[in-house]
């Protein structure tokens, strides 16, 4: 998860960063950018997934993004928050 420290970092020192947390520099440019957004996170490599096989583009439920290694965006707390009550109503949080 990219906190918002990472991203303010990102800002100076991009590779530091990128390295940091196991992804490219362009990756987190464009992960950073919004352009790698799902509907509950910010995949860093829908080809990569563990939902499906290496090189073939992710097929998993927008759900299991929750628990997925490749999902990396703060901003989308709210909306996962939502999902997570209405799917799970009574569960903790």
């Amino acid at each position: 998860m990219l906190s918002e420290q990472d991203i303010h970092e990102a800002r100076v020192d991009p590779a530091a960063v990128a390295a940091r947390h196991g992804i490219s520099p362009t990756t987190l440019g464009e992960l950073i950018n919004g352009r790698l957004d799902t509907v509950l996170a910010g995949c860093t490599d829908n080809l990569h997934s563990p939902h499906s096989r290496a090189g073939q583009p992710c097929r998993a439920s927008f759900l299991l993004c929750l628990s997925c290694p490749c999902a990396r965006r703060p901003d989308h707390l709210p909306v996962q928050v939502l999902v997570h009550d209405a799917c799970w109503p009574g569960a903790p949080r």
